[in-house]
């Protein structure tokens, strides 16, 4: 081979590559996620990674459709904001508001569905009382103990505040809303049976806290699209149909939470 074709062929070379990383680049996904303790869905582990099982299904579908996806957790409000900005292509998970659908993409059922066909999960709201307490929650929101503690930001916090309720709203999250409740031993918090039944096995929790599992609120949490992300519709609509597939596979969702319920 001559010195001209030998340059020839190692300028094509490197030209295959450059494309080559450049569109491997170009499937790369940023997503935020909430840093609060909300076990199993998402929550960060002791590495200081996202972790749970939305992050899990996301990251999945993901995968199987060829893309690489980074995970940033972070503080709720700021992961809306990011998604807000353009700063991340999207956010694992959020339930649909009407202000949020402002600046994501949801899938198409979302705003009309009470269980959404793109769902990642549908996610149950309770009541959570001292073990003193004598109360039980049947559907009546101005009855809930005072006062009423919730992670800020989360979309129950609208409907809470329909209620008469004195509401507290923290920054560090449901983990130090449990702590509070726990030591003090009034009020309520306002959290998902996965996080307490996890935190009953718990010897500081299980003697103190208690709840019926009467369901205050359901709702759809999706994987959203930032409205500036580089994925087009039909890429989005692709991603939530993978999410569809997996969530609905008997055998997947089986193993995935025996993975959370060790």
């Amino acid at each position: 081979m001559s010195t001209y074709n030998a340059f020839r062929a190692l300028a094509l070379f490197l030209t295959t590559l450059f494309v080559s990383n450049l569109a491997a680049a170009q499937t790369d996904i940023v997503f935020c996620s909430d840093n609060n303790y909300w076990y199993p869905f998402t929550y960060v582990d002791e590495q200081g990674e996202a972790a749970g099982m939305h992050v899990d299904i996301v990251k999945k579908a993901a995968d199987s459709l060829g893309y690489k996806v980074e995970f940033k957790p972070m503080l709720w409000q700021e992961c809306l904001d990011s998604a807000r900005g353009n700063l991340v292509h999207g956010v694992v998970t959020a339930s649909y508001k009407k202000e949020r659908a402002e600046f994501m993409n949801y899938p198409a059922d979302a705003a009309t569905a009470q269980r959404s066909a793109s769902r990642v999960a549908q996610v149950e709201y309770i009541v959570v009382v001292s073990s003193d307490a004598k109360y039980e929650f049947k559907g009546d929101l101005n009855t809930l103990p005072e006062p009423v503690r919730v992670a800020r930001g989360y979309s129950i916090v609208s409907t809470l505040r329909e209620s008469n309720r004195r509401i507290y709203e923290s920054q560090t999250g449901e983990l130090r809303n449990i702590e509070k409740l726990a030591k003090l031993g009034s009020g309520s918090v306002i959290t998902t049976p996965e996080v307490y039944q996890h935190l009953m096995r718990q010897a500081e929790y299980k003697t103190k806290l208690k709840s019926d599992l009467n369901p205050l609120s359901s709702k759809s949490y999706h994987l959203t699209f930032a409205k500036g992300s580089p994925l087009t519709t039909a890429e989005q609509t692709a991603i939530w149909k993978e999410i569809s597939r997996l969530r609905d596979d008997p055998e997947y969702m089986s193993a995935l939470t025996a993975k959370y319920l060790k």
